[in-house]
């Protein structure tokens, strides 16, 4: 019956048909801007890295002398004493400050949704770190852990939590610490603001209803707020897990990866490699790993969470 349909209109298929092909081509024109650039600041500097860390890049009359070495570069690593412990560093790093920025950031958003002073005051005042660049936030904090004048040296004395004033820059059991709080200070007035949004979206009849039912301040928050704001945080966390992993400018201004590459991150070392010590073709090798890393912690975001369309 519908072949007999399709025979008795068939000006009526082919218009439709002619339609949604209209239609996907404009949808197509739409996009492919969007399209070109990811493809021009996304996918061609990846692919262009990948292609350079498969290269020994020699500077030869100030030209670049590229000679195929396959994945010597890669397998380099795997001898490599500095990479390891770098590498290590760098997931610490990132492990760090993701619980500093989310818990942080977290506590903000709980301040802000509630109707009270403290959040009027707040709401004025939380955005301040971000609206700082990277090397002004790196530049500050430094000044703040200055050994001889830094106001966090001031403060610990005056409490009489620290004797004397401490290096927590020159040493190397503070100084990765030390620059995790002051690069996810930063990120916390973004975390608090998409958590926010998270808790806005909340039906206030939820709580209503489990005050009802006598549950207590600490019950709503795990059992409303927490599965509410699943989405949320995985976005949060997928987000402050890509900035950890491309930590650059803070920890150059502050520490330059030291003291004797205690603060070393990944993206200091590729730096290193490739423009100070001109070994181009790992430093780019280096630099895929982080790529790498981001992608894989991602998935493992999504999986172990199982957030659903």
């Amino acid at each position: 019956m519908n072949k007999g349909i399709k025979n008795f209109f068939p000006g009526k298929m082919k218009l439709k048909n002619k339609f949604v092909s209209n239609k996907t081509t404009i949808v197509a024109l739409l996009l492919s801007p969007t399209g070109i650039l990811i493809a021009l600041l996304i996918l061609f500097p990846m692919g262009y890295a990948f292609f350079i860390s498969l290269h020994k890049v020699n500077l030869v009359g100030g030209e670049f002398d590229f000679v195929l070495i396959g994945l010597k570069n890669y397998a380099y690593m795997l001898d490599d004493p500095r990479f390891l412990p770098t590498l290590v560093q760098s997931i610490q790093f990132t492990v760090l400050r993701v619980i500093v920025s989310i818990f942080l950031g977290m506590a903000v958003a709980m301040v802000l949704n509630e109707a009270s002073m403290a959040s009027r005051i707040l709401k004025y005042l939380f955005l301040i770190p971000w609206a700082l660049s990277f090397v002004m936030n790196g530049l500050m904090w430094s000044w703040m852990y200055n050994a001889e004048y830094g106001v966090i040296n001031e403060i610990l004395t005056q409490l009489n939590i620290i004797a004397s004033n401490h290096s927590w820059l020159g040493t190397r059991e503070t100084v990765l610490g030390a620059v995790v709080v002051a690069d996810a200070w930063k990120s916390i007035p973004f975390v608090a603001l998409v958590i926010l949004a998270g808790l806005k979206s909340i039906s206030e009849e939820q709580y209503e209803a489990s005050k009802v039912d006598g549950a207590s301040l600490l019950q709503r928050f795990f059992r409303i707020t927490l599965p509410n704001l699943r989405p949320v945080i995985l976005v949060t966390l997928v987000i402050q897990t890509m900035w950890s992993l491309k930590t650059f400018a803070t920890v150059w201004v502050t520490t330059k990866g030291g003291p004797n590459d205690a603060s070393m991150l990944l993206n200091i070392y590729a730096y290193q490699q490739s423009f100070m010590f001109y070994n181009f073709g790992y430093g780019a090798a280096v630099a895929f790993v982080v790529t790498i890393l981001i992608l894989l912690i991602t998935i493992a975001y999504i999986t172990l969470l199982q957030i659903d369309d």
